[in-house]
């Protein structure tokens, strides 16, 4: 959200061409002690008044001459334009505050795998996703949910096993 935040990040070089990053980011809104606190619900103080969590947090390297292997929680970004996600669809994104945040800043880590290999100035990437997480979206009651009811609760399986989702791209080799 777009409440005061902190972010932490501490990037780790592990030996010859492997890397590790961890990230977190916390916010805390002071403006819900304010006010009259019984005026929101359990959900929108739960959602919208303080956060704590890892952000990116992965280790990276180099397998062979052009293979990279990445493990842990990232953000993949398949292609972009401003506040359109066409087919920037892999990492959930974070609607508490729709249109406020840019969208570099509302993506949502999820923990997966990704093989990269390159050819030339190209890259041939294959991914298994192993976190099942949806998009945060905002609560009744809350200043942004548009609804005069609460939306059906989503049925959410367990992470990994038979659920990892698996996606494949090429794309133009990352400039280091």
């Amino acid at each position: 959200p777009a409440s005061p935040s902190s972010e932490l990040e501490l990037s780790l070089e592990l030996g010859r061409n492997w890397s590790a990053l961890v990230s977190s980011q916390a916010f805390h809104d002071a403006a819900y002690g304010l006010k009259e606190r019984d005026k929101f619900t359990d959900e929108v103080l739960h959602l919208y008044e303080q956060e704590a969590e890892f952000r990116e947090t992965y280790v990276q390297g180099e397998l062979f001459d052009d293979l990279d292997l990445t493990v842990g929680r990232q953000i993949v970004v398949w292609g972009y334009a401003d506040q359109l996600r066409v087919v920037d669809v892999l990492n959930p994104v974070d609607n508490r505050e729709p249109g406020l945040v840019d969208i570099e800043d509302v993506r949502l880590p999820l923990t997966m795998t990704r093989i990269s290999y390159y050819l030339g100035d190209w890259s041939l990437n294959a991914v298994a996703v192993h976190e099942i997480r949806f998009n945060k979206e905002p609560v009744y009651n809350s200043e942004f949910f548009p609804f005069a009811q609460p939306l059906p609760k989503e049925d959410i399986p367990a992470d990994g096993g038979e659920n990892t989702e698996v996606g494949a791209w090429a794309g133009t080799r990352p400039s280091t």
